[in-house]
């Protein structure tokens, strides 16, 4: 019996990312508490195992957090309520600056020699650009913890005892603006996230039998009709019912070219409508609709961090310690073995208190992650963790499917040879066969009865044999269609003189022991997939063929498509097997198929991308959907990796390299508080301006 119990809370007052993941690491070590993960962009808080509300508002007291439970479907698509009530790290805006005209009011007393007076306005700019640091930093070193508070606080206070009062105001000051920066840097993560829900309309017009009514959007339920006028955005998923209109998709596709909709097409809630007016059935409840999914999926997606996010967080936990030493070491070295004086040894390491502040080095990661997913939630591909955009530059081997990723997906009969009977009896017992099947080849053999007008036999108990075919009966006599594989599996030989073109699909008819008819399907490359998979190659990834077609026809389509390699006549185990050999030679290898027969390999492959427009499966089994049904995004896709990847390890050895030029500098006496408050706070600019250049960058 599974006892696990998951709890969700709202974390707001965010603004030091490095203090936010110490508070992660205490919910953490509560008795009973499993894992606890905290999304430092939204702010949610999801905690398994048992847990009191005391017990971590006790620990959100410390950080000066605000703390809530969130209630039963409450998430991310409630954000915006919360944000809008919080002051966006205002508070730290306006104590820096009042600090700071108090550290000008006092500079000027002290030019004219009114030099008491001048300490006091000092002090008082001390008080007030530091005090929440003062009282952050006792609390923690009550706990025996050394965090940003502690290392800023020691600075101050030092530098005021030691009568640098001019460099401890400028210090307390420039410290307020930083941590306002801070703030701003995690609110402009926040924004890209709310940029997503204004994607969405508040209000809907429900049809009624009275006439229309204007509605929230919440309220809509399954089965509602609503009108969509030229020029809005559809307030939900659904099926159209009544008109005809071209609707703008690159909310949910990435794809500025409009799709035509007409009565039976699906739309979806954050789409544009045309020059139509639409009636629209309401499908998906307002949390479940497709651009919700994605809402919720990106919002999440930072809490599951990148190795490399990971690996910075575990060098940042034992960052400061160290860096507590080496102040130590500066402070106390050249007094005791070469007779140096004490204060100027003592400002220096002070100095290097305030310049080795962890904060750009923390935020470097998680801001340009945030950007990169936001960047591709915009242009139709949705990518699920931090930990899979780094996976994806990663990559040395992608496997494709055929059908319905390389191919159009929507093959059509070309050849039907009936051994018994006609071709029309043949038909309506295929028909009846396969019209209880969602595979792509059973649509087609069920619109060729279609455009026959063929009168479908009743089948009945019926199921679907993966990566074989399909089976029912049909008065009392066993029907099975299936592939080549099947046929031979099942003991059968192939009729003697019967041709099968290369680029088709066989589909055996078989009643009871008899082969009784054979039905070819064709399914064409998609338009342009030649081009685009040789771009997919120059990035350097080596491509591979993964289908259950015979190999004739797999080895046709991969040679137009220009793919090297083929594995063909595998069932969807096979598939699992071979990603699983090159794993077994260190590659890393992702699978791109439709998130159902290709669910196994999906699954175990280092990266597993859907190709399908936003459906259910889709997005529940993948890492990376691409939502326009294509393959369209795929270089798009790399190119974003690679991009933020660069940009990460551009942020890292930025922060880094200004910190080891202020601990050389330290050494050698030159280091002055003003130089490492402003390298401090630099640098936290510069990372967060360095990875918000990824939310407009454009990659085609």
């Amino acid at each position: 019996m599974n006892t696990r119990k998951s709890n969700h809370f709202l974390v707001t007052g965010i603004s030091c990312l490095d203090c936010a993941m110490k508070f992660e690491k205490r919910v953490q070590q509560l008795p009973m508490v499993e894992t606890a993960n905290l999304n430092t962009i939204t702010g949610e808080l999801d905690i398994v195992g048992e847990v009191r509300m005391a017990a971590i508002q006790e620990i959100g007291d410390d950080e000066g957090y605000r703390i809530r439970e969130l209630e039963e479907g409450e998430s991310m698509l409630n954000f915006k309520h919360d944000h809008d009530h919080d002051d966006g790290g205002k508070t730290d805006l306006y104590r820096a600056l009042f600090a700071g005209g108090l550290w000008i009011v006092a500079w000027v007393l002290g030019y004219n020699d009114f030099t008491m007076i001048s300490i006091g306005a000092y002090a008082i700019g001390i008080l007030v650009g530091g005090w929440s640091n003062f009282f952050k930093g006792f609390k923690s070193l009550k706990k025996g913890q050394f965090n940003m508070a502690v290392l800023m606080s020691v600075a101050v206070i030092g530098a005021a005892l030691m009568g640098d009062w001019e460099e401890g105001a400028a210090v307390a000051a420039l410290f307020s603006f930083a941590e306002y920066l801070e703030t701003w840097s995690a609110e402009k993560g926040k924004k890209t996230l709310s940029s997503l829900l204004s994607l969405a309309p508040d209000k809907a017009l429900r049809l009624t039998d009275q006439g229309e009514e204007e509605v929230f959007s919440s309220e809509l339920g399954i089965g509602d009709r609503i009108r969509i006028r030229p020029g809005e955005r559809i307030s939900s998923d659904g099926k159209v019912i009544a008109g005809r209109s071209a609707i703008d998709q690159s909310a949910i596709t990435g794809e500025p070219i409009p799709v035509e909709k007409e009565i039976g097409d699906k739309v979806y809630a954050g789409t544009i409508n045309g020059a139509g007016v639409l009636e629209v059935e309401v499908e998906k409840a307002a949390g479940d609709t497709t651009l919700a999914k994605v809402i919720r999926l990106v919002s999440q997606a930072q809490s599951q961090r990148a190795p490399v996010e990971q690996l910075v967080e575990k060098f940042a936990s034992r960052y400061t310690p160290a860096v507590l030493v080496i102040a130590f070491v500066i402070a106390v070295a050249p007094p005791l073995l070469f007779g140096n004086a004490w204060e100027p040894s003592i400002y220096q390491a002070l100095a290097l208190l305030v310049v080795a502040c962890p904060c750009a080095l923390v935020i470097s990661t998680p801001i340009a992650v945030i950007s990169g997913i936001t960047n591709g939630a915009r242009n139709g591909v949705l990518i699920k963790a931090g930990a899979y955009l780094e996976e994806i530059a990663n990559l040395d081997v992608l496997a494709l499917d055929k059908t319905g990723t390389i191919t159009v997906g929507k093959p059509k009969v070309t050849n039907i040879k009936a051994f018994k009977g006609t071709e029309t009896e043949l038909l309506a017992l295929l028909g009846g066969l396969e019209n209880q099947s969602e595979h792509l080849l059973a649509e087609a053999i069920v619109a060729e009865t279609r455009k026959r007008e063929v009168q479908l036999i009743q089948v009945e108990e019926v199921r679907a044999i993966p990566g074989r075919g399909i089976e029912g009966t049909y008065q009392g006599e066993k029907i099975r269609a299936g592939n080549d594989a099947w046929l031979i599996e099942l003991g059968f030989v192939k009729p003697v003189g019967v041709e099968i073109a290369p680029s088709g699909t066989p589909m055996w008819v078989i009643r009871n022991d008899e082969v009784i008819g054979l039905v070819e399907v064709a399914d064409p490359l998609r338009k342009n997939i030649p081009d685009l998979l040789e771009e997919v190659k120059s990035l350097g990834l080596r491509l591979l063929l993964l289908t259950g077609d015979r190999q004739e026809t797999a080895d046709e389509l991969a040679s137009e498509a220009g793919i090297g390699e083929v594995r063909a006549h595998l069932l969807p185990e096979d598939k699992l097997v071979i990603v699983k050999e090159f794993q077994d030679q260190n590659l890393s290898i992702g699978m791109v198929g439709d998130g159902i027969n290709d669910s196994p390999a999906l699954a175990a492959s280092n990266l597993g991308i859907a190709v399908g427009s936003g459906t259910d499966t889709a997005i529940e089994t993948a890492d990376v959907v691409l939502m326009d049904g294509s393959l369209h995004r795929l270089p798009y896709l790399f190119r974003l990796s690679r991009a933020t990847l660069g940009i990460i390890k551009q942020n890292i050895t930025l922060s880094m390299g200004l910190k080891l030029l202020a601990i050389g500098a330290a050494f050698f006496g030159v280091l002055t508080l003003w130089l490492a408050i402003l390298a401090d706070i630099g640098a936290t600019f510069l990372v967060t301006i360095n990875s918000m250049r990824l939310l407009n960058k454009k990659f085609d």
